[in-house]
């Protein structure tokens, strides 16, 4: 409904009442209300919100919006105050039905605007209270202020507007510094290349055209919106002329700092010309796209999916590697050394060791990937021993032989110690997987037994001729060669054919100086080092040693000689050496048989020697232990005694001292054995001067005195003297020494 109704003439009168009393005065109170709100400071003036977005043009920021808004809120004001004011004169029901839609949010019924002739002749008969604004001026034009203060704020800040720009510049800046990009990779790469080229693009888009300008001009919104300023009242032409000169030399400022944002790789990043800025990316943007772009049309720039190596071998599985996939590494790593040494210096210098690590980066990052697509693993068997694991291993080991150069082409990128952690998995996988096969390999060496023997003990030897033939249980000279030969060639394919190559991808500079403990590495080298000295007839190689003492040393040996000849063996030091070790384990296996049947053998010789002694010399001169009439052995006897004495080599003799000091003899067998010994040269010399064996003389010390306690006056003695044939020495001599020879009396 509405105040206005059809109503009769009668009341006529009562319509301009109602106009000057009830109608304009809400109207009126609601305009003056309306100007309060509208130019008050505290109402739309705060900055706006740190938006997420970049507006290039400015008309398009929020802060414009609120100003624009602001400015038409103003002439849409003035506009209701001055048909307000025009009421009386105009009688526009129009007005009145704008005002009321403007003030009231409501619209008057058409009937309203259809039937009045009524309202405007109430109209012409109101008071027509006018409302003047013009004191609102100040307030309006400060307002005005800080909005396009907070304008000027935001579309002039290189941060909201232009953040590809600051980012490009931030990024540009930092990998100057090769902490900055020593971890930057393909990725990496491209995402800074896109940010070059979407500057570029907004920089010819003509989004940002208006920074070519001399003042500040961001579009047609923005001139309508001065043009209103200027018809404004309450604005008018002085304030529009005050903010565009402010506008205007903070635009200067603004592309005075554009123009002179710069990196070290590409100068300014807005052309300028003349000193004056210019929208348009620099030729060294553009260079440096190109630069960029070329670069990443490189194949080892090329994006890859990302995989994750498996770094811990499945339990049951075997590894092996995939040549196809770890040659397309090679293809990549081949490509990167390729452009380091042909095509790098083509790019600025400046860029140059950027490339090369971003480069040698992304390739590490496609190693990885192509690692981790080329593990492929097989079931394990339960026992390693049988043909067919044999020929599994074997399949694997030449799996390992032929992915050995692989790694080493690629795994040289990772020389400079980055990737640590992948790169410390990465070698304890491989050396994992290697030294597991390794370990295969020296099992297999266990079973096959190599050089085992008919009881390697040799508790069966009483002495016989020929030992190594009957150890090995062969018949002669050829059987025991082709017997070691049959050995040589089992160790030499184990060496040669499964741990070799092993050992190649182990040696290798990237698995080298690992803090593991890996005995066998050092074995197996050995093995095939030695292998490799007697295929080449290096005297004194252990397994010509070896091979020595089983076919000739010990077939040398007998009960006669065994303790001459296992003193004159060499012996060899535990040092590793799989053949040396061999070579020990026999000869302490004869060496101990030898000490065993040799000391029977002196127990008994020497009974035989002491029954003779006790039965024919015992208690005859000079077997006495007194002076007396005891009768003289017979020089026969002695001769006899010696010979059988003498069938006992010195070992032996040195067995049966030692022996008899751990049974506790009762009566010294060592020291009968040291008394024979001392006399034996004189008493064959004494009994017969042509015996090969006698001494040539005999140097006696004399000592005078030596029983003072039963002389009787020999103190009265002035000297003494004593002869031996023709030589002679007295007391006082320093050294009495008396010299016999064979023959004299």
């Amino acid at each position: 409904t509405s105040w206005f109704s059809l109503v009769d003439e009668k009341i006529e009168k009562s319509f301009t009442s109602a106009y000057d009393k009830i109608i304009l005065p809400s109207l009126a109170g609601a305009l003056k209300s309306r100007i309060q709100n509208v130019v008050a400071k505290d109402s739309g003036v705060q900055p706006a919100p740190k938006s997420t977005r970049a507006f290039p043009n400015p008309t398009a920021s929020p802060s414009f919006q609120r100003l624009q808004r602001f400015v038409q809120e103003i002439a849409t004001l003035e506009n209701n105050i001055a048909a307000f004011n025009r009421l009386k004169t105009t009688t526009s029901v129009q007005d009145l039905g704008r005002l009321t839609k403007y003030l009231f949010n409501r619209d008057l019924p058409r009937q309203f605007f259809s039937n009045s002739d009524y309202y405007r002749l109430a109209l012409s008969e109101i008071f027509g209270e006018q409302i003047a604004f013009e004191q609102h001026s100040q307030a309006s034009q400060e307002k005005l202020r800080l909005l396009y203060r907070n304008f000027l704020i935001e579309v002039l800040d290189v941060k909201q507007n232009l953040p590809v720009l600051v980012d490009l510049q931030k990024e540009l800046n930092a990998i100057v510094n090769y902490s900055a990009y020593k971890k930057m990779d393909e990725k990496d790469l491209r995402q800074l290349t896109e940010k070059a080229i979407s500057f570029a693009d907004l920089a010819i888009s003509g989004k940002i055209a208006g920074l070519s300008k001399q003042l500040f001009d961001p579009g047609k919104s923005y001139d309508e919106t001065m043009d209103q300023m200027v018809s404004s009242q309450l604005l008018g032409r002085q304030i529009a002329s005050d903010l565009g000169r402010v506008a205007n030399l903070a635009f200067s400022r603004y592309r005075l700092n554009l123009a002179e944002m710069r990196s070290e790789l590409v100068g300014t990043f807005f052309s300028v010309e003349n000193g004056q800025l210019v929208s348009e990316p620099s030729s060294g943007v553009i260079s440096l796209i190109d630069s960029l772009t070329s670069f990443l049309n490189e194949p080892f720039m090329a994006p890859v999916d990302s995989y994750q190596i498996l770094f811990k071998i499945p339990p049951g599985k075997l590894l092996f590697w995939d040549d196809v996939t770890l040659n397309k590494a090679v293809n990549v790593v081949t490509s990167y050394e390729d452009f380091t040494a042909k095509r790098l210096v083509s790019y600025s210098p400046a860029l140059q060791e950027f490339f090369r690590e971003v480069g040698r980066n992304g390739v590490r990052k496609k190693i990885v990937n192509y690692v981790a697509l080329a593990q492929s693993y097989q079931a394990e068997p339960a026992t390693m021993t049988g043909f067919g694991a044999r020929e599994l291993l074997a399949k694997q080991v030449s799996n390992i032989a032929v992915a050995t150069p692989l790694f080493a082409k690629i795994l040289g990128v990772f020389d400079d110690g980055s990737f640590v952690m992948t790169t410390a998995n990465l070698r304890e996988l491989l050396i994992n997987q290697n030294y597991g096969v390794l370990e295969k390999v020296n099992n297999l060496l266990s079973v096959d037994n190599l050089y085992s023997a008919n009881k390697e003990e040799l508790r069966w030897w009483k002495g016989e001729e020929m030992i190594g033939f009957k150890l090995f249980n062969v018949s002669d000279g050829n059987d025991m060669n082709s017997y070691l030969a049959a050995q040589r060639f089992s160790i030499t394919f184990l060496a040669n054919e499964m741990a070799k190559p092993i050992l190649g991808m182990l040696a290798q500079p990237f698995l080298s100086g690992i803090p593991m403990d890996m005995p066998l590495v050092a074995k197996w080298a050995r093995l095939v080092s030695v292998l490799a000295d007697y295929e080449k007839k290096v005297p004194g190689n252990s397994l010509q040693v070896l091979e020595k003492f089983l076919s000739e040393e010990l077939n040398s040996i007998s009960l006669a000689n065994c303790l001459d000849k296992v003193g004159d063996f060499d012996k060899f030091a535990q040092t590793g050496d799989y053949f040396l070790d061999v070579r020990n384990h026999y000869f302490e296996a004869v060496e101990k048989q030898c000490e065993s049947v040799g000391f029977k053998d002196a127990v008994k010789k020497y009974n035989h020697a002491a029954s003779f002694f006790n039965a024919n010399l015992a208690g005859r001169f000079p077997f006495t232990k007194t002076l007396g009439n005891a009768p003289e052995a017979i020089p026969a006897d002695v001769a006899t005694f010696f010979k059988i004495f003498d069938s006992m080599k010195q070992s032996q003799l040195e067995m049966l001292k030692m022996s008899a000091k751990h049974v506790g003899a009762k009566n010294s067998v060592g020291k009968f054995i040291k008394d024979v010994v001392s006399i034996r040269p004189l008493m064959l010399s004494a009994m017969d001067s042509s015996n090969a064996n006698q001494i040539a003389k005999v140097n006696l010390l004399a000592s005078f005195r030596s029983d003072q306690d039963r002389e009787y006056g020999g103190e009265n003695i002035i000297d003494w003297s004593m002869n031996v044939a023709n030589s002679v020495t007295t007391m006082r001599d320093s050294t009495p020494i008396l010299e016999w020879r064979v023959g004299m009396p």
